[in-house]
């Protein structure tokens, strides 16, 4: 197995070694090095290093290991280490375009012709508009939420399987066609949403909400906006939906989560929304477990926004690779940006993983377990996902959803309506958003 990978590896260096890119720049004796700012310096050889190495052998590269640090020690060490290529992902970008930390890419893809025309023109709008009209980084890959299926299941009860574009009454309607009773060991759940970590009564709620174009804040974000017709509205379909029996309640938890915790993966759910990357390693972990009791199942897209019609629960990327404004080597920086940003790398970062990642160049996907992925690349970035962009709002949000916990708790059980659990939530979030607000103005 080892002699077979190495193979493997060894022909993919040999076909990068031999292709020809337009964009390469022109080679000189003298080596020069850059600093990338990556996780760990071996994941970064294994996914980026060794390629790059056999198509651009006078320019080396140093790995600035970082580990697991959260934004804002990443941001230390951007400041402290001062890499010539970084790693970011939606939540962080408009921050750094903010604070000119990044360098415009703009003249490199004019200079170089880049091919921006087969990455998802989702994205780009959307980096683009957070760029204030300039694009200052290219996105890798991205991940989305979609109505992923029990094919069996279905086929069990002769229903219908789910479509693209169904509305949230529709889906929520679905199911409740199955059954809901039975030993809960054994018995079927019409619908699971979110992680297993997470209140997925919550989640659904800000899932349906964020389609719809609703926010906890307002433009200012100085005010909570809970107390509408339209969140009230949200909240009851929610909870009529869970006391219904079509969907099992998860709690707030620490840990990651599992296939041993995932109903979809287990057998036990028709439906799912969660991210293609929490379902595909769930599945693949159980097939793993029991071969010979795989799922067959497939993807529908999720419901979208009632406004545009192309906007979804969740799409962004988690990817994105930029230069930084402090680099004085930016011809060498942009070389490593271009060339994991191609076609001939995104053949190679197919056959890496043992999921198919979901790339931005979307001609370039493949399938998964007979499953096209195109329906998680069929929506555009919902602005309302990027909450940790904003520290103040992500601070809030980590609280507010124990706090809309407990009171949704309260509401399942009999003791408070809906009417009266979003009056108390308007109160309750307001009051926290306040705290929140008063301990970021005295860290400055």
């Amino acid at each position: 197995m080892v002699r077979k990978l190495a193979a493997v590896v060894g022909g993919l260096v040999l076909l990068l070694a031999s292709a020809c890119m337009k964009e390469k720049p022109e080679e000189t004796s003298l080596k020069k090095t850059i600093k990338v700012m990556f996780s760990s310096e071996s994941d970064f050889n294994q996914k980026y290093g060794q390629y790059f190495a056999a198509e651009y052998p006078n320019i080396e590269i140093e790995v600035i290991p970082m580990g697991l640090v959260t934004s804002e020690q990443k941001w230390q060490l951007i400041q402290q280490q001062k890499p010539d290529v970084f790693f970011t992902y939606m939540n962080e970008f408009e921050f750094l375009v903010k604070n000119n930390a990044l360098v415009s890419l703009e003249p490199f893809l004019k200079e170089n012709s880049f091919d921006l025309g087969s990455l998802h023109p989702g994205l780009i709008s959307a980096l683009r508009e957070r760029g204030g009209g300039q694009l200052f980084a290219l996105p890798l890959t991205f991940n989305s939420i979609a109505l992923i299926y029990n094919k069996q299941l279905f086929d069990r009860y002769k229903l219908e399987y789910p479509r693209d574009g169904m509305t949230w009454t529709e889906v929520m309607s679905l199911a409740k066609k199955f059954p809901t009773d039975g030993p809960e060991e054994s018995r079927v759940y019409g619908l699971s949403v979110g992680s297993s970590y997470s209140d997925n009564l919550v989640e659904l709620i800000r899932y349906i909400g964020q389609t719809k174009g609703l926010a906890y804040w307002n433009a200012e974000g100085d005010q909570v906006t809970l107390n509408t017709e339209a969140w009230r509205r949200i909240y009851f379909e929610a909870v009529e939906l869970f006391r219904s029996g079509a969907i099992k309640r998860t709690q707030l938890s620490a840990g990651v989560q599992s296939a041993n915790e995932n109903e979809f993966a287990k057998g036990n759910t028709a439906m799912t929304l969660d991210s293609y990357y929490s379902v595909a390693t769930g599945l693949l972990q159980a097939s793993g477990r029991a071969p010979d009791q795989q799922i067959k199942w497939g993807i529908a897209a999720s419901p979208v926004s009632d406004k545009d019609g192309e906007t979804g629960i969740y799409f962004a990327s988690d990817e994105l690779t930029v230069i930084s404004a402090e680099s004085a080597q930016t011809k060498e920086a942009w070389a490593f940006v271009q060339y994991v940003n191609s076609e001939e790398y995104a053949r190679i970062k197919n056959q890496l993983l043992p999921i198919p990642p979901l790339l931005a160049r979307t001609g370039s996907m493949r399938e998964f377990d007979g499953n096209q992925l195109d329906k998680f690349a069929q929506f555009k970035p919902n602005s309302l996902n990027y909450v940790a962009s904003d520290p103040l709002k992500n601070a809030f949000y980590n609280v507010f959803e124990k706090i809309a916990s407990g009171k949704l708790d309260e509401v399942l059980a009999g003791k408070l309506t809906v009417e009266e659990a979003v009056e108390q939530l308007q109160v309750l979030g307001q009051e926290e958003l306040m705290k929140v607000r008063s301990a970021a103005a005295e860290k400055k």
